[in-house]
């Protein structure tokens, strides 16, 4: 069998080997709030000699649109790279930021292509495209076959099973009701509660509102939500 064909139950094992590989990733996740998406992700460090800041989760791909990943870290560099080519072709062309629907699935169309021809091989990665546009708030997961969903609020990663779990706990109207403060307050509880070793300091933060992206580190954003 190759790694392109169906197996008698109807799946492709390769894409289910791929998936194993993103929940060997570290958590990220995103949630929507009153006005904007929230993005944090969790950057584990193997060694105590490596430099912090050479090691970033969150990407951004346009003025109003980030992108964070859990996975293998080299798949998902040529898919962020691919990314930033379409939007910004997109902007030359159009003089307008590409549409957030759009942009996912001209990534996603590609992860999709690696699991139809031999000689190749799934990407091992899946991604959280995040944003705003024209008074919206968007977040799609992607994942190694090629699928994407919207949604008001996941997570990719390890613990990523105990991680939606608890998203599931939010109530329905919370994109609406939520600030920005809720929305931390909610996901650092949900990250402490899934990894004793969890270091708040190692996070990273995004957040998109009013068609632009704000990153942060954890300290200074306690000081932006005066929290």
């Amino acid at each position: 069998m190759t790694i392109t064909q169906f197996s008698p139950d109807g799946r492709i094992l390769q894409v289910e080997y791929a998936r194993e590989a993103v929940k060997r990733g570290s958590l990220a996740a995103a949630i929507k709030y009153k006005g904007g998406v929230l993005v944090i992700a969790d950057r584990q460090y193997q060694s105590i000699l490596m430099e912090k800041s050479s090691k970033k989760k969150i990407s951004q791909i346009h003025s109003n649109c980030c992108l964070v990943s859990s996975g293998l870290v080299a798949d998902s560099r040529v898919l962020i790279d691919l990314a930033r080519r379409v939007a910004a072709y997109n902007f030359v062309r159009y003089a307008e930021p590409i549409d957030i629907n759009t942009l996912v699935t001209r990534v996603s169309n590609v992860k999709r292509s690696m699991t139809q021809y031999g000689g190749s091989r799934p990407f091992g990665v899946s991604m959280l495209f995040c944003g705003t546009e024209n008074g919206g708030a968007y977040i799609y997961e992607t994942d190694p076959s090629g699928a994407f969903k919207e949604f008001h609020a996941t997570a990719i990663g390890l613990n990523v099973q105990g991680a939606k779990e608890m998203l599931f706990e939010l109530k329905e109207d919370f994109a609406e009701k939520n600030t920005i403060k809720d929305s931390f307050d909610f996901l650092i509880n949900m990250f402490s509660k899934l990894d004793e070793k969890f270091e708040p300091e190692n996070l990273e933060i995004c957040i998109c509102e009013n068609d632009t992206l704000k990153s942060f580190d954890y300290g200074d954003f306690r000081e932006h939500i005066g929290g």
